[in-house]
């Protein structure tokens, strides 16, 4: 688990969009996504993304629309002041494209 140290690394955008475009293609087979992490608790929103993506038929709207439902599914309440340190996450440490 990374020595117990939470990961936040990952683009959210890509993540959201790149199984339904593959989906898409012409010869496509895909039937799912899959990873193998050495510890899922090291980087929760990104592998809770990566998970839900398997049971949608299309993408969130966008990014923002899924750290708002994530931030009131972790935490168990609408709060503003976590939606809002979460998108500035979002766009951030989570928002590149590699």
């Amino acid at each position: 688990n990374f020595g117990g140290n939470t990961g936040m690394w990952g683009s959210l955008g890509l993540l959201n969009s790149q199984p339904f475009v593959a989906r898409q293609q012409a010869a496509s087979s895909l039937a799912g996504t899959g990873s193998a992490p050495e510890g899922i608790d090291q980087n929760p929103i990104y592998y809770t993304m990566l998970t839900d993506l398997n049971w949608r038929q299309a993408p969130w709207p966008s990014v923002s629309a899924f750290v708002d439902d994530w931030v009131v599914q972790r935490y168990g309440v609408d709060s503003a002041t976590a939606k809002d340190a979460w998108h500035l996450l979002a766009r951030s440490v989570y928002g590149t494209d590699t």
